[in-house]
């Protein structure tokens, strides 16, 4: 083929630096369905899952996370109540009459002194002194109650002070005894399929190395939506073609809310907006976000980086990660740094509320870790376990 000498010239007078790729528009419109929303939304009344940020449900939701369940910091907080319930109950034995409310304040002290002493005896590999000390409690409490509900028996109310005392004194002492190293900490992969777990596989082996933690897998149960967007009524739960080595635990069989891990790792972002899918209400980020100390979100995908140009790929990457799962997440993941600064562009699209800066991690894609499913050496998910255990533990 002859071309003129000057081809150069001319090609760049009339396109420019025309070996910089330039991907907004072309004859297939891709994503398809970009041209389509006002078409589906005037003409069908169908509109497309967005999720509506709203700050004030957000902080609300937040707010009501429920406190750590470490021993240490359980029992600070576990702690400082008896102490005040202590003062208030010897003020009032020291009355004439006794006003029964106390009686409910007691048997609630003893519950709480139960359910300290179920989390601690699970999560503390030497909890045979604090337990000790938790029944004791019980003990006088009980008796306290014995006294409060029928009458004196023979026992001494300064006797009782003495010994709520010297409980206190000996919880404060065995919580500073409490070394970090004492204590079993809990992590928690979500998945939903074997595919998705390429991407969580490197991390959870370089868990599963780590002493301080007890990891556990669930395998997430969803449901399939139809071109309508109605779900579903049969629950999809895939558990076939994990890795053999991978131990799968049954979701009905995992409460978190019983068990409150201390790291919870997820991959779902849309909540009740996905279009093709679903998961079940109960690992919604919104819902889940309560019972964990720290929740990381992790891509199942590792995507091209994305260019400046490249106005169509970020428009479906915004439809990706505008949504619950990374507005809730306390850590988010991401493949490297310029992916990290488009994240950062479409998140403050949605909303500036939020410091996406420090939320957003690019420690690299997990994928890299994986062969072929076969896990090669972790380099990624060692890194991102260090980074995420690390903040657990600041925090």
């Amino acid at each position: 083929v002859r071309i003129p000498a000057d081809h150069e010239i001319f090609l760049r007078q009339i396109y420019g630096d025309y070996m910089v790729p330039h991907m907004d528009g072309s004859a297939h419109a891709y994503p398809y369905y970009r041209i389509l929303e006002e078409a589906l939304r005037d003409k069908y009344g169908i509109e497309l899952l967005n999720y509506p940020y709203d700050a004030d449900e957000v902080r609300h939701i937040l707010d009501a996370r429920e406190p750590s369940r470490r021993p240490i910091r359980v029992l600070t907080a576990a702690l400082e109540l008896f102490r005040e319930v202590d003062r208030y109950v010897v003020q009032e034995l020291q009355k004439p009459a006794v006003g029964r409310e106390i009686a409910d304040m007691l048997m609630d002290c003893q519950n709480l002194a139960v359910q300290t002493g179920e989390t601690v005896e699970r999560r503390l590999k030497d909890s045979g002194t604090v337990i000790r000390l938790l029944e004791g409690y019980c003990e006088i409490v009980y008796r306290i109650y014995q006294y409060v509900t029928t009458g004196p028996d023979g026992d001494d109310t300064d006797g009782m002070e003495d010994e709520l005392h010297r409980f206190e004194k000996e919880l404060e002492l065995a919580i500073s005894n409490i070394r970090e190293q004492d204590e079993l900490r809990e992590v928690l992969f979500l998945v939903t399929s074997p595919e998705d777990w390429n991407s969580l596989q490197s991390i959870y082996e370089a868990a599963v190395k780590d002493e301080a933690f007890e990891v556990t897998v669930v395998v997430v149960p969803y449901y399939f939506r139809d071109g309508e967007g109605k779900l579903s009524e049969d629950v999809v739960i895939r558990k076939d073609g994990f890795p053999e080595h991978v131990v799968l635990t049954d979701y009905d069989a995992y409460h978190m809310g019983d068990h409150h891990p201390d790291i919870t790792f997820f991959q779902s972002p849309y909540d009740e907006y996905g279009e093709a899918m679903m998961l079940h209400p109960a690992y919604h980020a919104k819902n889940i976000v309560a019972y964990t100390d720290k929740l990381v979100f992790v891509p199942p995908f590792k995507l091209m980086e994305i260019a400046d140009n490249d106005g169509r790929s970020r428009y479906t990457l915004g439809r990706f990660i505008r949504n619950p799962g990374l507005v809730y997440a306390d850590t988010v993941i991401v493949q490297s740094e310029g992916m990290k600064d488009v994240y950062i562009e479409l998140l403050r699209e949605m909303t500036e509320d939020i410091d996406w800066e420090s939320k957003i991690l690019p420690l690299g894609s997990p994928l890299d870790d994986v062969d072929q499913g076969k896990s090669k050496p972790g380099i990624i998910g060692q890194r991102i376990w260090e980074e995420v255990r690390n903040e657990e533990r600041d925090q």
